[in-house]
């Protein structure tokens, strides 16, 4: 959605230039019908695209919230999971096993902070006992 709203509104700086810098140039003077132009097409029609991208999901209350956003998703997981059931879709015992797996992977916390600890995925560890390597 964002991009069609920053498409349209790239369109409609770069279309209403035009005119606005024509009248400016007529009506007012030529200073600022080439100031109008200038902004238009050489400053507003480049950085819509530009930075239109990170603020209108901003201003358009989209949170930036990546917490939130699995919420919503496992929400929204969850309500279509419902609607399936409800329409007959799925029976009680599918229905019950994957709202069983989307509890089990709502409490999975993803480590984002970069850090890799090649032991974790070592077979050969003991988990119980760190110090303790099997087949040695």
């Amino acid at each position: 959605m964002a991009d069609d709203l920053t498409g349209a509104l790239t369109a409609i700086v770069a279309v209403a230039t035009l005119p606005l810098g024509t009248l400016a140039l007529l009506f007012v003077g030529w200073e600022i019908g080439i100031l109008v132009f200038v902004v238009g097409w050489f400053l507003l029609t480049p950085l819509i695209p530009i930075v239109g991208e990170e603020l209108l999901p901003a201003l358009g209350g989209s949170s930036a919230d990546a917490a939130s956003d699995a919420d919503a998703d496992a929400d929204d997981a969850l309500t279509q999971l419902r609607n399936r059931y409800a329409r007959g879709e799925i029976g009680d015992a599918e229905f019950e096993r994957q709202v069983e797996k989307l509890i089990e992977t709502e409490d999975v916390d993803v480590d984002r902070s970069g850090t890799f600890d090649p032991d974790e995925l070592r077979p050969d560890r003991d988990e119980r006992n760190p110090d303790f390597e099997r087949g040695r």
